[in-house]
């Protein structure tokens, strides 16, 4: 089922989708093809050349901004029900991420299980993106190392998604 939705959204977007309608569109083919699957996700699209993003979050942890000066944020999203029994009007949120800054996106089974708190999840993942010297490169490994729970037996799973600092006004990264 989870392939399944994720070829459909990846078919939407790149058909030229806006990610709100993608996630409206996934939402109502699980609903007509899986009417008892649901699932969570999260969408982002970025223009490499501006940094401009569009997020959109269904039943999903919400991403993390990074900037370039090192610092690490939850993003504020609105995040909708689980695509499957989604509200159909899925809202989005707008963004730049500057040059030197990123996004983290990441599964729950990271951040929350039957011992770890959600929250206390999310601010041991924030700490470990949130650096004072931004120069130095943020290890995956260490940070799934450090923020996953042993006794969680949820999928793992992190995506970090990095502008170059010294890019051109303009350039792709």
């Amino acid at each position: 089922a989870m392939g399944q939705l994720r070829n459909a959204l990846r078919a939407y977007l790149l058909r030229g989708a806006e990610v709100q309608d993608a996630l409206r569109d996934v939402d109502a083919l699980a609903r007509r093809t899986m009417p008892d699957d649901m699932a969570t996700v999260v969408v982002v699209t970025v223009d490499p050349a501006t940094g401009e993003a569009c997020v959109g979050a269904a039943g999903h942890p919400r991403p993390l901004l990074l900037d370039a000066a090192g610092g690490a944020v939850p993003l504020d999203v609105p995040v909708d029900r689980p695509v499957g029994i989604g509200s159909g009007a899925p809202r989005v949120a707008h963004l730049h991420v500057e040059p030197g800054g990123g996004l983290v996106l990441y599964s729950d089974g990271l951040v929350d299980s039957r011992s770890t708190a959600l929250v206390d999840g999310i601010e041991r993942l924030v700490a470990a993106f949130d650096r004072p010297d931004p120069t130095v490169p943020v290890d995956i490994d260490e940070v799934m190392a450090q923020c996953q729970d042993p006794d969680s037996k949820d999928d793992m799973t992190l995506l970090l998604l990095c502008r170059d600092l010294d890019l051109p006004p303009g350039a792709a990264a």
